[in-house]
């Protein structure tokens, strides 16, 4: 969405999601990672995405609930 804190940090569709605030994505449940956005505008996140094969770090702050 344009203006997201995954705009503003140029998180792409077709990103995978490799790890959420240093733990590997598939540690998470949907509910975990739901506690781990925390639903709340500011709420800053270290996020690493793999992108055409390479794994890529992004710092994410939230701007609107989800």
């Amino acid at each position: 969405r344009k203006g997201s804190g995954a705009d503003l940090a140029d998180i792409r569709a077709g990103d995978e999601l490799v790890s959420v605030n240093g733990i590997t994505a598939s540690e998470y449940t949907l509910n975990t990672l739901n506690q781990a956005f925390d639903l709340r505008p500011g709420k800053k996140l270290q996020l690493e995405v793999m992108r055409e094969g390479k794994t890529i770090k992004k710092k994410v702050t939230l701007v609107s609930e989800i």
